[in-house]
């Protein structure tokens, strides 16, 4: 089990730091083998002998295995670098005419029968 889940994990981070599109899919295809493995490990003794503490074990692996689909949701649904460039000249763009604005006001003195 162990050596199963140091392969997982080895192919987890192959995943996000390959840029190869031929190999992110061999990395895929062995990331798919790896946790029918793992689910299988888990699944005979759950089935076996079904106590607290394997339950506890099965729902382990099953957080191990979802976690994947939730880093992938967040991968995916990143701010794109462009939106940020573009939050970010709105940004200057905004604190110069802020700038510029408050240069060209004079200081008025308030009435007092103005409030």
């Amino acid at each position: 089990m162990q050596q199963l889940l140091r392969s997982y994990l080895d192919q987890r981070v192959l995943f996000y730091t390959t840029r190869d599109t031929r190999r992110l899919e061999q990395i895929n295809a062995s990331t798919v083998q790896l946790q029918t493995g793992l689910w299988l490990a888990v699944q005979a003794p759950a089935v076996a002998q079904p106590t607290p503490v394997i339950a506890l074990a099965v729902s382990g692996m099953n957080d191990v295995l979802n976690s994947q689909g939730y880093t992938q949701a967040a991968w995916w649904n990143r701010i794109p670098v462009e939106a940020w460039g573009l939050m970010g000249a709105i940004a200057i763009c905004c604190t110069l005419l802020a700038g510029y604005n408050a240069r060209r006001t004079e200081a008025k003195p308030i009435s007092p029968g103005w409030f």
